[in-house]
């Protein structure tokens, strides 16, 4: 069951970060790491692909290599987020999805902030 909902939350996040490519205000790099994390806890396949995806497959490798995310990715992610949490709240008249909305934006804020490192280039470290 558990490997069940690991594939499940991977495939979510690659869903979601995979719009996030296209779409400002969603976070590309930390939801393909979440998916990576769980199809490596879960399914040797999904985990492959994933890894070896020609278009997806760099943005793990870039955080594998640098152990990090540069700081202009990481700008652009946190105010693009932002940008689109105050789009959302002068369109959505609904304050759950609101409060939600501003739940998810904080929380990769946070992510992106401080949990995930910061690296100057996209040189690999030692």
């Amino acid at each position: 069951m558990k490997k069940i909902l690991l594939i499940i939350l991977g495939c979510m996040s690659v869903t979601v970060g995979t719009l996030g490519i296209i779409l400002p205000g969603l976070p590309t790099t930390p939801l393909l790491l979440l998916a990576a994390w769980c199809f490596a806890q879960s399914s040797d396949t999904f985990h492959h692909w994933l890894c070896e995806h020609k278009i997806l497959g760099r943005y793990i490798r870039e955080y594998q290599e640098t152990g990090g995310i540069r700081l202009s990715i990481k700008i652009f992610a946190i105010l693009f987020m932002w940008v689109g949490f105050g789009l959302a709240f002068l369109k959505i008249d609904n304050t759950i999805v609101i409060i939600a909305i501003a739940s998810l934006v904080t929380f990769a804020t946070i992510l992106l902030s401080i949990i995930i490192p910061t690296v100057s280039t996209s040189k690999p470290h030692k």
